[in-house]
């Protein structure tokens, strides 16, 4: 009687540890990993546009501080989206310098966006 008690303790116990093996990720391939979705073109873009106008400035702020986040706030987040909306022509060159303008109105703009636009001529 004791080696049948023995047994049915043996398979709860086991699937106990298979399935908590597919919550850590162990158990090799029981559960498949979400896939990472990268878009090398929009960042070589934020790359490109700091390598070639990262001294220029909007706002008060480089693009180089702009884009890499030094200055972190809500104004980096948004012009980095907004630049990639850019790349991808989702807003057109002169919706893009208005928005930038209104939302840094301190400095003078116009180089850095005549920069990013050229950067964008050579990257399409």
């Amino acid at each position: 009687m004791l080696k049948n008690q023995k047994v049915t303790m043996t398979i709860p116990i086991i699937a106990l540890m298979l399935f908590a093996g597919t919550l850590t990720g162990c158990g090799a391939g029981l559960m498949a990993p979400d896939p990472v979705i990268e878009n090398h073109g929009a960042e070589g873009f934020l790359d490109q546009v700091v390598k070639e106008c990262g001294s220029k400035t909007i706002g008060e702020l480089t693009l180089n501080e702009l884009i890499n986040g030094i200055q972190v706030n809500s104004q980096s987040s948004f012009f980095n989206d907004l630049t990639t909306k850019l790349y991808f022509s989702k807003i057109s060159q002169s919706d893009y310098a208005s928005s930038v303008n209104d939302l840094f109105p301190a400095g003078n703009n116009q180089a850095g966006l005549d920069c990013i636009f050229a950067t964008l001529g050579n990257a399409t």
